[in-house]
């Protein structure tokens, strides 16, 4: 969410192999009981390969820009994994 604690409201977790992927994130996709996507207007989304498997970022992760995203509608992002977490 904008504001708030950092752990993240949704995630998917995929394999290297999966990409480049299309990904839908909506309630269903949800990281904290009772804290969904829905129940925030705004959030930054970010695309990132994780050496470790953390839900946070680490030093040496793969990561892309961090963009702000209306969470009603059907707004589509173009995430692009060129960055590397210092």
């Amino acid at each position: 969410p904008m504001s708030g604690p950092p752990m993240p409201l949704a995630a998917r977790k995929l394999s290297l192999a999966d990409l480049p992927v299309t990904v839908i994130l909506d309630d269903e996709s949800g990281m904290i009981q009772g804290r969904t996507l829905s129940s925030v207007d705004r959030v930054q989304v970010t695309a990132r390969v994780a050496k470790g498997g953390t839900p946070t970022a680490q030093p040496g992760d793969f990561t892309s820009e961090t963009v702000e995203a209306a969470t009603r509608g059907a707004e589509k992002l173009n995430l692009v994994i060129d960055r590397v977490v210092p």
